[in-house]
């Protein structure tokens, strides 16, 4: 299985460095997002999440981890909070072939793990845990990370280019629907 993930983590190691690196992330870190950018990044969150919703209901594997369900809840109800409930949508379509899907869910599932330290670093902005329990994740989340690398560890070789593929989609995907929630430039 360690085969499948390190090679996963490689074909998408550029756009997730990206990723770290992205303004809202990388502010978050230092502390100095404030309140309206927190609230482009959640909308974007939340637009990324409702367009993966339906595709990972639809498979077997992903279905059976809840399909993102309870992840959508979670965005609604901290965008909810801090009251930024409108919808924003990315300006891409999303769509994988089945054999895709899994290497989407790698990359959604295992952002939990990177969650739970954006959680912590928004200590400066939110002082108690809501607006954020997106962030915090669910109870159960380490064992569908675990489910989640046992799936991966069952595909045959000749699917590790699907893989590929979904999880570069996915990521590349987020990656758009955090440039549409970007602030535009005023001329």
């Amino acid at each position: 299985m360690a085969g499948v993930q390190a090679d996963l983590r490689l074909a998408t190691e550029e756009v997730h460095e990206r990723l770290h690196e992205a303004e809202p992330f990388r502010l978050i870190a230092a502390g100095a997002l404030e309140m309206p950018g927190y609230r482009r990044l959640l909308r974007s969150i939340r637009s990324f999440h409702a367009s993966l919703q339906p595709i990972l209901a639809r498979h077997a594997e992903t279905a059976a981890m809840g399909g993102g369900v309870d992840r959508l809840k979670r965005i609604k109800a901290d965008l909810r909070y801090i009251g930024a409930e409108g919808r924003r949508h990315c300006s891409q379509s999303f769509a994988l072939d089945q054999h895709e899907v899994l290497g989407c869910l790698y990359v959604v599932q295992g952002s939990t793990l990177g969650g739970r330290v954006i959680y912590r670093q928004l200590d400066y902005l939110l002082g108690g845990p809501e607006g954020r329990s997106f962030f915090l994740g669910g109870s159960d989340d380490s064992l569908k990370w675990q489910k989640v690398r046992g799936l991966l560890e069952k595909q045959p070789p000749e699917r590790r280019e699907a893989l590929r593929r979904g999880a570069a989609k996915t990521f590349g995907f987020f990656e758009q629907c955090l440039a549409s929630g970007a602030p535009q430039a005023s001329a």
